[in-house]
Formats: structure tokens, sequence, C-alpha cells
């Protein structure tokens, strides 16, 4: 699947290989690397299919009124697949970003996928026989009245809709068959896919959860206790509303730890590497979902707030490989070096590369040329161990701290580089791995300027 972009902020275009397994953005600070970040996010989440927004889009130019029509439809699945998630997504991310309407108006967004991706594999796979019926309901702003079948064998892509207006109820000339399809690609999303999104943000969120959640129920309850209603939904739309989807998406997440630490993944043991390889102790929970953090060789636990700053940074990983990572998540991380000694960037590099071999979609943005060296070396011993396995079981014996599990293949890679007042460049990955300019640049003006510096003093 390939995600296109134009005029999202500063980003005058970008386009997206998301059939990648590793995925990193990287670049100049302010060039809509996050921006882009919450958009990719919103692919692989189906509550950004939206069917108010796919409607809205439907019938915005249409006329519709009292109808007693009846409709028959064939189409082929995954150019309606492509038609669908491109609307829907361009009609949600002003909400979603929490912006206003006309702070993306000028945004052209399209997602397209191959015949022979994986999307298209599940909608091959994906078989729907499913009859309902509606009846609108007025008191609530519900005019849509139908009966509908919908029909897909196994191993087409092609579907049948079959629906009939109810009577007396409003049913537009054409395009009723996007609003079927919407539900049901959210389910085949949910089904097939789930994002996890972890946001520099993630530290403070860890620390103030708690207090934001009081704070809002406090003014809920002080709103309400007076009759304030119309205060009270002010207050949502003015505050609550003010976070971006990933954001908010991460606060509910904390604040409902009492409940998910109840919970156990089958990835716990990613948990525990990570933990034992360089936080240096145990991430842990009270029963009211506090976070705390049990040092290795102690018998007592801190609370979040007296732990490291890269334990703070960690904890989020942890929490969520341990409580609630499924087979085949996309995870999303927001500059991963955040807090971090050079030492464990490079060892967060390989855990990355560890996530990827054990089935999960990456995505990182990031600055540092600690992570991007590291993923460099892990490619080449990836690609020296289908050329040269000899010489790569070499290198394993000199250089302990690899593992095969943390190997890529360059052609799993997916580089791309953000510039101010340039089109999002993607960044060749061959079998030696990839240059990140920006950064290659600055580091050798650096090495330059020391040197001149010391020499000029010192020598």
């Amino acid at each position: 699947m390939r995600l296109t972009v134009k005029n999202l902020g500063v980003i005058s275009k970008a386009e997206i290989d998301l059939s990648k397994d590793l995925i990193l953005l990287t670049g100049e600070n302010n060039t809509g690397k996050t921006y882009l970040a919450y958009v990719i996010y919103g692919v692989f989440s189906p509550y950004w299919i939206d069917n108010s927004n796919v409607i809205q889009w439907t019938y915005a130019k249409e006329d519709y009124g009292l109808s007693s029509r009846s409709e028959t439809w064939e189409f082929n699945i995954l150019d309606k697949f492509k038609e669908i998630i491109s609307y829907s997504l361009k009609f949600s991310i002003p909400i979603k970003f929490a912006v206003r309407t006309d702070f993306f108006k000028d945004l052209e967004l399209s997602v397209s996928c191959e015949e022979n991706s994986l999307i298209a594999q599940e909608l091959l796979e994906w078989e729907i026989s499913e009859s309902e019926k509606h009846e609108p309901n007025p008191k609530s702003g519900d005019i849509i009245g139908y009966e509908s079948y919908i029909e897909k064998k196994e191993n087409s892509l092609n579907v049948k809709i079959s629906a009939k207006s109810t009577e007396n109820a409003l049913f537009p000339k054409k395009g009723i068959e996007v609003y079927f399809l919407a539900r049901k690609f959210r389910e085949l999303i949910q089904q097939s896919k789930s994002a996890v999104f972890i946001p520099t943000e993630r530290t403070g969120i860890n620390l103030f959860h708690k207090e934001l959640s009081l704070i809002k129920n406090k003014t809920f309850d002080s709103l309400l206790s007076n009759g304030k209603s119309q205060e009270l939904l002010s207050f949502f739309n003015t505050r609550f509303n003010k976070y971006p989807k990933p954001i908010k998406d991460a606060l509910e997440t904390a604040q409902n730890l009492d409940a998910i630490q109840k919970q156990k993944s089958e990835y716990a043991y990613l948990a525990d590497e990570m933990e034992a390889n360089f936080m240096g102790g145990k991430v842990q929970m009270n029963d009211d979902g506090d976070i705390q953090f049990r040092p290795d060789n102690s018998d007592k636990s801190l609370e979040i707030h007296l732990a490291s700053s890269s334990v703070k940074s960690l904890a989020t990983l942890s929490i969520y490989l341990r409580h609630i990572a499924k087979k085949g998540d996309f995870i999303i991380i927001d500059e991963p070096e955040a807090n971090l000694h050079p030492n464990n960037q490079i060892k967060i590099a390989r855990f990355l590369a560890r996530l990827v071999n054990e089935g999960f979609k990456v995505m990182v943005s990031t600055h540092s040329d600690y992570i991007a060296r590291e993923l460099n070396s892990l490619i080449m011993l990836g690609s020296g161990k289908k050329k040269d396995p000899e010489t790569t079981k070499g290198l394993l014996k000199k250089y302990k701290e690899y593992q095969e599990n943390q190997f890529l293949s360059h052609d799993q890679v997916g580089v791309y580089m953000f510039r101010q007042g340039k089109d999002v460049e993607g960044v060749k990955v061959d079998e030696a791995g990839f240059e990140i300019a920006t950064i290659d640049e600055t580091v050798e003006r650096l090495n330059e300027t020391s040197q001149n510096i010391y020499y000029e003093l010192f020598d």
C-alpha cells in the first residue's frame, strides 16, 4: 500500500511505501514528520474510517429525497477500498488533528494498493454474505432507511450490493454502496491490523495523566451540579478536543492502566528482554494503574516520577508489549532516542529490528545518527548472511552483542528524508544500508570545526 499526500502542513508532497516492515522518517525539525506520522496512524486505525465522514463526502453534491428506489451495484472491491480510505481519511484529518476544518483545505490524499499487496490479498480472501434492515429515526437525525444485501465470495474481488429504500425514507441518487462498505472496511482493518502511537509526549503522559483526568472530572462535576450543560459542551469542544487523536489515544491508554494491567500479551517476553538489556529493572503497575519501576537488585519499587528519564521514556513501550501487543500490530514511535544515552540508542535500534523480525510493522521518526548507523550494520549483517554466511558467523563471534534475530533485509526498510521547502524524498536503501545526508553533513561539519579549533589553539 502506498500513501500519497500533498499540502499537508509544510509538506508539499510525500509518497510513502507502507508495505515496508521498518519505516524511518528523518530530517530537519519542523518539516512535517509528526504530521505525516499522524496520518499514517490513521490509515491503520479503523475509527478514522468514519461513516458520517464518508456519507458527508458521498452526499455533499448529490440531491436526495423521498424514494422507493432499489439499486444494485457490482464493482471491484480493491478499487472501492482505495477510494473510501482516501476520502474518509481526508475528511477525518481536521477532526483527528483537532484543528479548524479549513486548516488543511488544500490537502490532497490518496491510498493505492497493488494487486499483490497484503491488503489486496486480505480483500481477496474476505467473504461477505450479509443482509440488513435499517429504519430511519427522525428524532436522532437519522434520515436513511433501507434493506440491503452484500455478497462477496472468497478468492474474488467482485462485490455485489443490492439495496432498497424503506417507505418514506430519504435515499441518495447514488453512492449508497459507499455507506455499506465503509462499515465493512472498518471491520476488516480492525480484524487484520491495529496501530499504536507512542508520542514524544509519552513521558508527560505517564507522569500527569491522573492529574489531567482528575481536573477534567472535577470540572465536569462542577458544571453539571450547577446545571451548566452549555458550558460543559463548550468545555468538551475547547479543552478535551484540543489534542490530536494519537495523543488522546495515548492519554486514554494511560488512564486505563488499572484495567490494562490485567491483560497479558503473548509478547510479554519482549518486554522482559527490553527491561533486562537496557532499562536495568522492571516496569510495574500497582492496583490503581500507577506506573512504578523496580531496579535490578532492589526489593523496592519507585514511583515513575522518581525513575530515570530513560525509564520514563521507555515505560510506554514496555507496558504495550507486556499487556496490549498483538501479532501484526503497527508500532509508531516518535523519537525513540529521547532521553537515551548513545549506548542505549544503539540498543534501541537493535530492538526495533527485533520487533520487525517478530512480525510487527515499525515506524519511527528519528534524528539519531546512532540509530541510523546501527540499522545500517543490521542491514549489512542481513545481507552478509545471504551472500557470505561463513564470514557473517565470524562477525557474530567477534561482536557478541549481535543476534541473528536482529538482522534486517534491505528490502524490508523504507527511509524518508524531510527538508525545509522540499518534497519528502525517498532514500535509497541497498545491501550496505542507507545514508542520511542531513545527519552526515552535520556530523562532518561538527568534526571539521572541532578539529580546526583544536589545531588553532593547542597544536
